[in-house]
């Protein structure tokens, strides 16, 4: 099923895996299968050609022209032996993956080159016993300070080998961005300064650095990417002061929290894979501060029942896939809603879209109870919409079940008193508004919230505080507003006396 897959190439750079890899190996036929008897040291793939000195470990690359082959790289089951790595002049490009899990310590690369394709520069991460990356005086692309790797003009830091000595480390002025996995898994470091001016810190930066203890943070950084430090003892000391950890306003991680989780007021974004995998948190709330939810922020949160997104404007790639407990989802500012955001979400009885413009990724799966490729997908939930909306177009090019919403309610249907969600508080509020109109007055947009029951047609009344009664109970669900009078009768009839 698409949706239970999709993550597996969100952390591509932390994992190899897939069809047994292309060599020059050679082969023989025995009675226990394929024995490779030889393998090759030297090969020409297009004008490029490479050897390896099996002597000293040295793999040279020559040529012309970029570095273009399928699969696995050519020398890859002689990894092991390979100690140093030479790119000489000539070759302009390398492609992903292409020094993966390569034992070298050293890697020169020629002033021609001007491109590590896609998750390349990442992939240096899995060079286990990398200690230096050196570059040719005269590139127009890349520098390389004391063995680490930046771009040109030293405002990126791409990667810090793995195993670089040193136990300290301090990021030069200017740079404004680690990379994705810049310091992935690194052996060696216990500290690290950032620079005042940095702004960016990529995914999987600090992944797995295990002696990493200290982390200085500038208040200039502004975008904290997912997995950014996850397995280094930094995040385990900030987890034991708070299950919630916040930087700069963002909150990188919550997979410590527990049971109901309040986000304070001032968090403004909440970072990719913060919650994911989370099971022991069952309700969210998430205050008017936060702009948007991250990359599978809450990915397969499976007891998460509830939470409130009042001013959230983007939903990321499988916000809430996965959440099978998840109920309802009221979204009030939200202008976007990326692919798979609640996908896989069986329990999801009502998703309320109120921006009519909102855009939405356009997959059945963006919003799905489940499904698989072969059947296709469906949502047994409704969606709450206003009238000619995207989400109304949504629903209808996949079949799924909507309700208009009238285009002057501002607020969720029984949400009396415009605190985002429907409860017992409500219920008072109509109830006080019943006896003292005038001393606990609801404004026209309230009103019609209030109005649940028999709805446009009675008015507010003890009727509508009833029914808010029984769904902050349990006894009907948020997403059945309004009921008829009728309706109202058959459920209180399904309750037990006493």
């Amino acid at each position: 099923m698409k949706l239970k897959k999709f993550l597996a190439g969100a952390l591509a750079l932390c994992i190899i895996g897939g069809a047994m890899p292309l060599s020059a190996a050679v082969a023989e036929e025995s009675g226990d299968g394929v024995i490779i008897s030889d393998v090759s040291t030297s090969g020409k793939f297009g004008d490029i050609s490479w050897i390896l000195d099996q002597q000293t470990g040295l793999l040279t690359l020559s040529g012309e022209g970029p570095v273009v082959y399928e699969g696995y790289s050519p020398w890859n089951d002689l990894h092991q032996e390979i100690t140093a790595i030479v790119v000489e002049e000539g070759i302009t490009s390398l492609p992903e993956s292409v020094f993966s899990l390569c034992y070298a310590q050293t890697l020169d690369l020629p002033s021609t080159l001007t491109e590590i394709g896609g998750l390349s520069i990442s992939y240096l991460g899995l060079m286990p016993k990398l200690t230096e990356i050196r570059v040719a005086e005269g590139s127009p692309a890349f520098v390389s300070v004391d063995g680490v790797l930046f771009d040109k003009d030293m405002t990126a830091l791409l990667k810090y080998p793995i195993q670089k000595p040193g136990e300290s480390y301090t990021v030069p002025e200017g740079v404004k961005t680690l990379t994705d996995a810049a310091f992935f898994a690194q052996r060696c470091l216990t500290s690290v300064t950032l620079p005042e001016g940095l702004e960016t810190i990529g995914e999987a930066a600090f992944y797995n650095c295990k002696a990493l203890a200290q982390i200085d943070i500038p208040e200039s950084v502004t975008e904290i990417c997912g997995n950014a430090f996850p397995g280094t003892p930094w995040l385990a000391e900030k987890q034991a002061e708070d299950p919630l950890v916040i930087v700069n306003d963002i909150l990188v991680n919550g997979l410590a929290a527990e049971g109901k989780v309040i986000i304070p007021d001032g968090v403004r974004r909440i970072a990719p894979f913060s919650f994911e995998n989370n099971t022991n948190i069952t309700e969210v709330g998430v205050p008017e501060t936060v702009e948007s939810l991250g990359k599978s922020a809450f990915f397969n949160c499976t007891a998460l029942v509830s939470i409130e997104l009042a001013e959230t404007k983007e939903i990321g790639v499988g916000a809430f896939c996965g959440c099978s407990a998840l109920q309802k989802v009221d979204l009030y500012q939200a202008k976007k809603i990326d692919m798979y955001a609640f996908g896989d979400c069986p329990a999801l009885g009502k998703i309320s879209i109120y921006q009519a413009d909102c855009e939405i990724w356009d997959d059945s799966t963006t919003i799905c109870s489940g499904g698989n490729d072969k059947d296709g997908y469906s949502f047994t939930g409704v969606i709450t919409c206003r009238a000619n909306s995207t989400a109304q177009a949504y629903a209808e090019k996949y079949g799924y079940d909507f309700v208009l919403l009238p285009d002057d309610v501002e607020y969720l249907l029984g949400d009396a008193n415009g605190d985002g969600k429907v409860d017992l508080s409500d219920a008072v509020a109509v109830l006080q508004y019943v006896a003292l109109p005038a001393k606990y007055p609801l404004d026209e947009p309230h009103l019609r919230a209030a109005d649940v029951v028999d709805k446009d047609t009675s008015g507010v009344n003890g009727i509508d505080a009833l029914a808010i009664m029984m769904v902050d109970a349990g006894l009907i669900q948020e997403y059945e507003l309004p009921v008829t009078s009728e309706k109202l009768d058959e459920k209180l009839a399904e309750q037990p006396a006493g």
